[in-house]
């Protein structure tokens, strides 16, 4: 029963070893087009939101503030558009309902939700440039078409 238990023991052992080697893999630059970001040539799905592996994965103080940032804009976005709600829910039992107002509360929140949708899609743009300049360096590597001509 002993040697049962010795052999399972280094069984167990050397297969947690083996499950924590590491291995090294090479960050590729992001490129958008549109509103459509590629890694590795491959289409991100989910938007800029797929982009948080390779972005954190740099481990780069700034590209993380930018992409906190980016979330935190998107998080606020999300918050105005409840206010419409908000808004209906709290007149229904308290006073009637007025058209304009109504309006005003709705313009104001799509004002502001586009507002925060600029700052956001700023804040990730940021980060995938510092992000891009970070992993392709000053090496002279160049995304997309270029012309080369010598004097």
């Amino acid at each position: 029963m002993k040697v049962g238990s010795l052999l399972l023991l280094a069984f167990l052992i050397g297969f947690a070893a083996y499950s924590q080697k590491f291995r090294i893999i090479e960050l590729k630059p992001i490129v958008k087009q549109g509103a459509i970001y590629y890694y590795d040539l491959k289409r991100v799905h989910g938007g800029a939101y797929g982009l948080q592996i390779p972005l954190q994965s740099l481990d780069d103080n700034v590209v993380n503030r930018y992409y906190k940032s980016f979330r935190g804009w998107k998080n606020v976005g999300a918050a105005l558009s409840v206010i419409p709600g908000i808004y209906l829910i709290s007149i229904s039992s308290t006073r009637a309902f007025n058209g304009t107002e109504f309006l005003y509360v709705f313009g104001g929140t799509i004002v502001g939700f586009l507002a925060t949708e600029i700052v956001a899609s700023s804040r990730i743009k940021n980060g995938v440039d510092r992000y891009n300049t970070l992993v392709i360096g000053v090496s002279g590597q160049v995304i997309g078409p270029s012309i080369t001509y010598k004097f």
